[in-house]
């Protein structure tokens, strides 16, 4: 039997990811294990967006998923850093970032299940005054 864990859900104040508007978008992970039939980052919405990290198992399958979000805008750079038990829930916020980079690892009893890393830019925010 297939599980599904999301892990957790990430919610970003952007406009889209890459060229053109993004209103739903999913980045799979790299699989490192066979008991691991899908796993990645789906990002959601058109102002505010929301990234939801997850794991698709072929079995029941219990383990720790460690993200690490860096955000820059203008002259801000921010770092945060997650890890929580799958299946499991957390949230981080970043506000308006111009690009991003997600680094995601999946592990079950210290072995790695599935990695993304991925560098997002963003529509640059318009001209505040």
């Amino acid at each position: 039997m297939k599980q599904l864990h999301a892990a957790f859900a990430i919610a970003l104040v952007s406009s889209n990811v890459g060229a053109g508007p993004m209103v739903s978008q999913t980045l799979d992970a790299e699989i490192l294990d066979p008991r691991v039939l899908r796993c990645g980052v789906s990002i959601e919405g058109e102002g505010m967006k929301t990234i939801r990290p997850f794991i698709e198992t072929a079995s029941d399958l219990r383990g720790r998923i460690d993200i690490k979000v860096q955000s820059r805008s203008g002259s801000n750079a921010n770092v945060s850093r997650q890890s929580v038990g799958f299946p499991g829930n957390n949230i981080i916020a970043v506000g308006r970032p111009a690009s991003m980079r997600i680094e995601m690892t999946a592990t079950s009893d210290g072995k790695q299940l599935c990695r993304l890393a991925k560098d997002i830019e963003f529509d640059e925010p318009g001209l505040r005054i």
